[in-house]
């Protein structure tokens, strides 16, 4: 099981969406080729006209959505908060300032 973000660093340009995986950033895309194969935000599947639709084979156990950009310490409590509450601080970073106590 892992914790997974994503990140806006800017409204537009290259890499400005990062995809965080517990902690880590692991991948960047942009907001336009994120958009144009997606229509709308949904978890577990890949849905859209291009694409046709896919299902995946996964566990959700929570899902947060802000209405408004967070700090990196913001992001970082949350990801602390959630790690020690479904047991994976081992996946986080060594340096993650919630790996051992939560926040």
């Amino acid at each position: 099981y892992h914790l997974f973000g994503f990140v806006q660093s800017a409204p537009s340009g290259p890499g400005n969406i990062t995809l965080l995986r517990d902690g880590t950033a692991e991948a960047r895309a942009t907001a336009s080729a994120l958009s144009t194969s997606v229509d709308g935000f949904s978890v577990g599947s890949l849905q859209g006209s291009a694409v046709g639709n896919y299902h995946t084979a996964m566990s959700v156990g929570e899902v947060l959505v802000f209405h408004t950009a967070i700090d990196t310490a913001t992001r970082q409590r949350v990801e602390g908060y959630l790690a020690h509450k479904w047991g994976l601080t081992a996946n986080l970073p060594a340096d993650h300032p919630y790996s051992i106590t939560p926040p």
